[in-house]
């Protein structure tokens, strides 16, 4: 046999084989359920392949169910590619290995042969650091699948300041009765603990309550300022329009509107 041949057969073998394996062990779905050290916090979520589709849900604290939405073919082969690094669960060491603060469970669910075989593994800091990394990495894939969902029903404006801070940044959003405000996220930090210097951004964000047009103002200041007085203290920021089925989008044309009524106000 020639050494061409050879090696052709050589590589239809291993293909083969490859696709054997892929065909004997397929991923089912992955959960995790976690509680956060001295923190009043708690965080689920379920991925799932139904068929031809690809199904997500979570829940935390401040849900009375849980939220159910499709994901793509691509972040399910993305988290296939991290849950097959993993081996069978371990046990536990005696003394801790990370620093890791979540306390709960990660379920991997895989069918080998038309038969689910399921490997539950425990999210502590007693956990091997391999192990724990490969969690951690699957956990913040899903997370981020999970965000990229909540983002569309969510008005997000960003904000940057220095470290420490010379001024604060306030926002408000109208009409109330549209949005909930949940709050001021830091997303990224190049500070250091203990030293000065640096700086921190992220968004303000509020969740769509019903449709409607919502104006939003965000100043920075040296001197404390109640957001309820922006409407007639300072120019809107931005305009966005919720609509029926709540997704946000910014709107262009209701800004400068906004912005031109509060001008001639002035």
């Amino acid at each position: 046999m020639k050494p061409k041949i050879i090696i052709m057969t050589a590589f239809s073998l291993f293909t083969c084989i490859g696709c054997n394996m892929a065909q004997k062990k397929q991923l089912v779905s992955v959960s995790f359920d976690y509680s956060v050290e001295c923190i009043d916090y708690r965080f689920a979520a379920t991925v799932k392949k139904d068929g031809d589709t690809y199904n997500a849900s979570y829940q935390d604290k401040q849900m009375q169910k849980p939220v159910a939405f499709d994901l793509t073919d691509t972040d399910f082969d993305e988290l296939t590619k991290v849950v097959s690094k993993m081996n069978k669960p371990a046990k536990n060491r005696k003394h801790a290995v990370t620093d890791e603060s979540r306390v709960g469970t990660f379920t991997v669910v895989l069918n080998k042969k038309g038969k689910d075989i399921t490997y539950e593994y425990k999210i502590n800091k007693f956990s091997s650091e391999k192990e724990n990394n490969l969690k951690n990495e699957a956990i913040d894939l899903i997370k981020k699948c999970i965000d990229r969902h909540k983002k569309k029903s969510e008005i997000r404006v960003g904000w940057r300041q220095v470290i420490p801070p010379t001024y604060e940044v306030y926002a408000h959003a109208e009409p109330a009765e549209l949005v909930e405000y949940l709050g001021k996220f830091v997303e990224n930090s190049n500070s250091k603990k203990n030293v000065c210097g640096g700086s921190e951004s992220g968004t303000f964000r509020w969740k769509a309550l019903k449709p409607g047009v919502v104006t939003v103002w965000v100043e920075e200041s040296r001197y404390h300022h109640d957001p309820k007085n922006f409407p007639t203290l300072f120019e809107p920021f931005r305009c966005y329009i919720i609509d029926e089925n709540l997704n946000v989008r910014y709107s262009e044309e209701e800004t400068e509107a906004a912005k031109k009524k509060f001008k001639e106000k002035k």
